[in-house]
């Protein structure tokens, strides 16, 4: 499961930015978490995914471009599911933090 780092909230307007959740007039901070990236070499490929999240995988000739390609595909994962998840609100639903230690 993610590390929880740090969160901030505040009462004012929430910035533009993609991260950024807001509910019931409180802005939560973007945070910092940390995921377990899985590497292999598979032949002349290095194939990558992070374990907490399933869909999250990719590939890179080298190391480095597979460790790129992976922090890519993780945030753009989580930021298609906000904006998945924000067009799918209902008015009853209530949004709020949780944390875990896992």
């Amino acid at each position: 499961m993610p590390e929880q780092h740090s969160v901030t909230a505040r009462k004012e307007a929430p910035r533009q930015h993609p991260t950024c959740i807001a509910w019931e007039g409180v802005r939560i901070e973007p945070m910092e978490r940390k995921y377990t990236a899985v590497i292999q070499k598979r032949g002349r490929w290095y194939v990558a995914w992070v374990e907490e999240i399933p869909g999250v995988n990719t590939q890179g000739r080298t190391l480095a471009e597979a460790r790129r390609n992976l922090r890519e595909a993780l945030q753009l994962v989580l930021e298609e599911n906000r904006r998945l998840a924000s067009k799918e609100r209902h008015r009853s639903e209530r949004r709020e933090p949780i944390a875990v230690q896992a």
